[in-house]
């Protein structure tokens, strides 16, 4: 017996799963991160991987920028 299958496009799967709802405001302690928080991430990424330096160039440019 011959059973066919129907597999959804890519994008139908990506739209098609349960997303998580977004966390309220009026729930959150605060809106942004520390600076000591920041640093932690940005000296993170640069010890990881072959461009460090840059990602924690990147990372560093974004927080200043806000």
């Amino acid at each position: 017996m011959l059973s066919i299958t129907i597999q959804l496009s890519f994008s139908a799967k990506i739209f098609s799963q349960n997303t998580l709802p977004s966390k309220k405001s009026s729930q959150r302690e605060r809106e942004y991160l520390r600076p000591s928080e920041v640093n932690a991430i940005i000296s993170a990424a640069q010890k990881v991987g072959r461009y460090g330096i840059t990602d924690g160039a990147i990372i560093w440019r974004c927080v200043i920028e806000v």
